[in-house]
């Protein structure tokens, strides 16, 4: 009889456990799974300070940037200077992007010429053509005027020296850059003169994340 007691006992041990087992296998089954991704991110250096840029990663996370190649670009700032005109920066008149003043009349305006550190990693552009575009960088002025820009959009690239060989006005702004190389490239933009003590960065990407990625111009932030 006590053998008997014993082993109904055991019995009666062993259900209870495989009765717990179900329940939380049931409840793990049951929980529901976050499927939102992290938001609100953004990644912000200074001058000769490098931010790699890739494609999957950016696409993990929200705002999403959307880079136009699959792999990875290494991006540092290299340097930045202020000119009253793109004359007083050296660029000549016959060059394809120059221009006298700003993009409007009846206002002040400033060019700014910056040196981008570019090395491909393992990027791959999604074009057939294999070339990069330059047009995936802007300059963001945080609280800029409205004037003419609209405050809330960066500008665009108006100075691009990379360009690919007999370039057309339609492929102006591509370049090259082979897995495992790197260049120095210059861009540049016109920026109002009441703007130029204001926060600027340089931003990457094509959709309205791409102010996720923030290389910082040598100016005070803000706060």
């Amino acid at each position: 009889m006590k053998c008997l007691a014993i082993a109904f006992l055991g019995f009666v041990c062993i259900v209870v456990v495989l009765v717990a087992i179900a329940a939380l296998m049931t409840t793990t089954k049951a929980a529901p799974r976050n499927t939102e991704l992290p938001s609100n991110i953004n990644y912000s250096v200074d001058p000769g300070q490098t931010l790699l840029l890739d494609s999957t990663e950016d696409l993990q996370q929200k705002p999403q940037a959307f880079f136009p190649w699959d792999g990875s670009l290494a991006v540092t700032l290299v340097e930045c200077d202020v000119y009253e005109n793109m004359q007083e920066a050296g660029i000549d008149s016959s060059n394809r992007f120059y221009r006298d003043n700003g993009p409007a009349s009846g206002s002040k305006w400033k060019y700014i010429q910056c040196s981008l550190k570019i090395e491909n990693i393992d990027a791959t552009p999604e074009g057939e053509d294999g070339l990069f575009g330059i047009d995936v960088f802007h300059l963001m002025v945080e609280g800029g005027s409205s004037d003419f820009w609209d405050s809330t959009q960066p500008r665009q690239v108006e100075y691009f020296d990379g360009y690919i060989e007999n370039a057309t006005e339609k492929d102006g702004y591509l370049f090259k850059l082979p897995v495992g190389e790197e260049r120095l490239l210059t861009i540049g933009f016109w920026v109002e003169e009441c703007d130029c003590s204001k926060p600027m960065y340089i931003c990457a990407g094509l959709w309205d994340g791409a102010t996720k990625y923030r290389f910082y111009l040598p100016t005070q932030r803000e706060g």
